[in-house]
């Protein structure tokens, strides 16, 4: 980690804007099956064909937990972003979408990556709304990466 992360993590710790990551886990459901492309895809008829097993209802999570998490942030509203880089990262922006840069995990300060963040199994809670992280971006910073994440509001 070189100095430039050092100072954008110690300003985010001090005065980031906290944010609740709600991640969940648990164990593959059996139904899970690779369709075209490879992707896995839930088995609808593997559920009626084991009817006695653990329903994972769509998720391929069974024996689910949710662990929450709580973060800080840089956070932006929609409505506060004016460069055109961002908007060229995540096209047109809803007025109730945000946009967060580097996601920090308040218990150890450790960077929480935004590939493992799933958009169907984990959202975010921030001022009484849920989002979930629609997507995110590598951004480089001086000779670093940083995520950027645009998260959108579902209640």
């Amino acid at each position: 980690m070189n100095q430039d992360q050092l100072s954008l993590y110690a300003a985010i710790a001090q005065s980031g804007i906290a944010i609740t990551f709600n991640k969940k886990t648990g164990d593959p459901c059996p139904c899970a099956t690779s369709g075209d492309g490879g992707r896995v895809g839930y088995s609808a008829e593997w559920h009626r064909e084991n009817p006695d097993a653990d329903h994972c209802n769509g998720s391929l999570i069974i024996n689910a937990s949710v662990s929450v998490i709580n973060c800080k942030t840089l956070l932006y509203n929609a409505d506060q972003i004016k460069t055109d880089e961002l908007k060229a990262m995540f096209g047109e922006l809803q007025p109730d979408d945000i946009v967060i840069n580097v996601l920090l995990n308040s218990s150890d300060w450790s960077e929480i990556d935004m590939s493992g963040i799933s958009e169907q199994d984990d959202t975010f809670t921030y001022n009484g709304n849920t989002y979930v992280l629609r997507q995110y971006k590598d951004l480089q910073v001086s000779d670093s990466f940083c995520q950027v994440g645009l998260l959108k509001r579902i209640a």
